[in-house]
């Protein structure tokens, strides 16, 4: 042992308190280093002395004395804040409260959203729905394991390479055809029911509709959307094109004819297996049998369902032509002039308030639809920063030995 160790359990070794094994090495020490073995003597002539010291009696109220004092002095000792008192913890709990609580009117705001679009043009959503399956883009699963399914592949295959190759020239061609129409009228309410009349007269309907501005404002305007029979939608923009001044005309057209004739082909393909299905089900000799052709019968159903539904939808969009039309008044701010009297100006009020306050509701959307989009990593922050306070909170509520 080294000399600051030995110096270190000499008070022990004095008192009788170390152990064997370090009394024999303090021993073997003391007899080796002068340094130690003189600070040795005058630590037991210290010791000596306290011995010889007469005792005295403390006082009655020494106790009670001290223990006044301590807690004197305890009450006068500066003391940190707990750190759940603290200002900036409060404020990041109450941060967290407000993520919670605009997390939750968020996805409130974006459910609600969702349910009113979904209820909003019920045909038009029907035919996204349609158009969502697997059948658009020609991905099927068959069982592979039944022979008749894999020939069958083959009929399909067959079938659709026949029609990719035939002149497309000679079947009745499908062109989707769209119009898009920026129209400045007087009359702002008779053009929209106007435009009502025209959709109802060529075989059509309203999509969807909105405005701005009521009837007593200077400027206003919308945005309407109708769908007319395709044969009849150029003499539809005529018509539309003659209640104002037409700003802008922009035509699109798309070519959907391959797609359409692909998917009815492998819908014969799909039809064809379905009725081998059926006879070799009424040939069949077991129950596993027909269990096993059930379950193709099936899946060949459900692909028929699908194409189907891809086909009415191509029939519609190429049935009924889209017509959108952004409708306004004519603007007094283009014109340079400005609105007098006192129903001018009360008239400039109301407009800008409205406005304003379209603007404002605006950016409210927009700030919960951001909300909506980070629910989940404000939520788990959340989560987080209240955890950590609650722990912190627990700790600091221990008592002190």
């Amino acid at each position: 042992m080294e000399c600051a160790d030995i110096r270190r359990h000499l008070s022990e070794y004095i008192d009788n308190e170390c152990t064997d094994e370090i009394r024999e090495s303090v021993a073997s020490h003391l007899a080796e280093c002068d340094d130690c073995r003189r600070e040795y003597e005058q630590l037991l002539a210290l010791s000596e002395r306290i011995r010889r010291l007469p005792q005295q009696e403390l006082p009655f109220d020494f106790a009670a004395a001290m223990t006044q004092r301590l807690q004197e002095e305890e009450r006068l000792r500066p003391r940190r804040k707990p750190i759940y008192k603290r200002g900036w913890a409060r404020a990041i709990e109450l941060c967290a409260c407000l993520v919670l609580v605009l997390g939750l009117a968020g996805l409130g705001s974006h459910m609600l959203k969702g349910a009113v679009s979904a209820d909003r043009a019920p045909m038009e959503q029907a035919y996204v729905a349609e158009s969502s399956g697997a059948a658009i883009d020609g991905s099927y699963e068959m069982n592979s394991e039944a022979p008749e399914a894999m020939e069958e592949e083959a009929v399909m295959a067959e079938d659709s390479a026949s029609v990719s190759a035939a002149d497309l020239d000679e079947i009745e061609r499908k062109i989707v055809k769209n119009w898009s129409l920026d129209l400045e009228v007087d009359d702002f309410d008779a053009a929209w029911q106007e435009i009502e009349r025209v959709a109802a007269a060529y075989g059509g309907y309203v999509v969807s509709g909105y405005t701005n501005g009521s009837a007593d404002d200077p400027y206003r305007s919308g945005h309407i959307s109708i769908r007319v029979a395709a044969d009849k939608a150029e003499q539809a923009v005529d018509e539309i094109s003659a209640l104002g001044e037409l700003q802008t005309n922009d035509f699109s057209s798309q070519d959907v004819t391959s797609d359409y004739y692909d998917l009815a082909a492998r819908l014969t393909a799909y039809e064809a297996q379905e009725q081998r299905l059926l006879e070799m089900y009424g040939a069949a000799n077991s129950v596993e049998e027909m269990l096993e052709i059930e379950e193709q019968l099936t899946a060949v159903r459900a692909e028929i369902e699908s194409l189907q539904g891809s086909i009415n939808y191509y029939d519609q969009l190429t049935a009924l032509s889209l017509i959108e039309i952004y409708l306004h008044t004519p603007s007094d701010y283009g014109q340079g002039v400005e609105p007098k009297g006192w129903d001018g100006f009360k008239g400039k009020m109301k407009s800008n308030f409205l406005t304003g306050l379209n603007n404002t509701l605006d950016g409210m959307a927009g700030i919960l639809v951001w909300l909506a989009r980070a629910l989940p990593f404000l939520i788990v922050l959340a989560l987080v920063i209240v955890v950590v306070i609650a722990l912190i909170r627990r700790r600091r509520a221990k008592p002190k030995k």
